[in-house]
């Protein structure tokens, strides 16, 4: 399964309904999916609605906040060392990307937000 996968255009297949709902195990599997086009399989609305839940961003786990926390410690430790790098004109050290984590917020039995 190739969970880097972002685009996948799945037009022009004369996709029934069926063989969409079918498709929610992979997608349920590949979250990094942020697009899929399935323009001309003649599908209705009540067709794809399924998939919805499957595309956007998933819950961080907590488990691997810790982790991330210290990533992020390293990585502006980088970046203020290139600073100095860059000033003294030598060659800076790369950059690891990080994602942003975005807090998961739902209401509780009292209306109130929880994360």
């Amino acid at each position: 399964m190739n969970r880097n996968l972002k685009v996948l255009d799945l037009s022009y297949n004369k996709f029934t309904g069926e063989a969409v709902r079918e498709m929610a195990n992979v997608f349920e599997i590949n979250r990094s999916l942020e697009f899929v086009g399935l323009a001309k399989n003649n599908l209705k609305t009540d067709d794809v609605m399924p998939l919805l839940k499957y595309f956007g961003k998933s819950p961080f786990p907590t488990e691997k906040v810790a982790q991330y926390q210290q990533d992020l410690k390293n990585r502006d430790l980088i970046i203020e060392k290139n600073k100095k790098l860059k000033a003294a004109k030598k060659p800076e050290e790369a950059v690891p990307v990080l994602d942003n984590l975005e807090s998961e917020v739902h209401k509780d039995e009292n209306g109130a937000d929880v994360t």
